[in-house]
């Protein structure tokens, strides 16, 4: 089954588009910090910009090609593939319509940072270089749902973050607290 988001922008206001490649499990906005070595070094916003002086061509940069028409990038150097997209961003409709949106608002300037118990045994922050989430990632998550659980992989290792403060190895059953600071 598949989900999409309908927004409804006040008159006059563009929509923010933006650019997404898929790194491995997860999607990534282009310009962000990726974990593999082939992150692209151009913006989302300088990909919308060529898609829209050219919808049906292609944007080379870095020694890589997006293909407008088919969504894809190509890698010269690993003669690679992947797939990519084009997203409306999330905005909040807060005072739209009556609706209010779920995720923290910017009154809710506070910032967390989340850390496990190491093997050492000191305390880690998790970091996107080592984890496909990093402290800010691992806050959304848990502001959309304070009582669920994030489950991710850590080199060949799959995880389950509980946001009542325990993160599980999967397959070894290893369980570590985790806890959550504000900064």
């Amino acid at each position: 089954m598949k989900v999409r988001r309908l927004s409804f922008l006040p008159q006059g206001q563009t929509e923010d588009i933006g650019w997404y490649f898929r790194d491995g499990q997860v999607w990534r906005e282009y310009g962000s910090q990726g974990l593999s070595m082939l992150s692209p070094s151009v913006s989302s916003r300088e990909v919308e910009r060529q898609f829209t002086l050219n919808p049906q061509g292609t944007f080379a940069f870095s020694g890589c090609v997006i293909n407008f028409s088919n969504m894809t990038e190509f890698h010269a150097f690993t003669g690679s593939y992947r797939r990519v997209r084009r997203r409306p961003k999330f905005t909040s409709n807060t005072g739209v319509l009556g609706s209010t949106s779920a995720l923290p608002t910017a009154a809710s300037s506070q910032t967390y940072r989340w850390e496990l118990i190491g093997d050492c045994p000191n305390w880690t922050e998790h970091q996107a270089r080592t984890c496909l989430f990093d402290s800010s990632g691992i806050e959304r998550q848990y502001q959309l749902n304070q009582r669920g659980t994030l489950h991710f992989k850590m080199n060949r290792s799959s995880y389950t973050l509980g946001f009542s403060v325990t993160q599980i190895n999967l397959s070894t059953g290893t369980t570590r607290a985790v806890r959550r600071l504000n900064q």
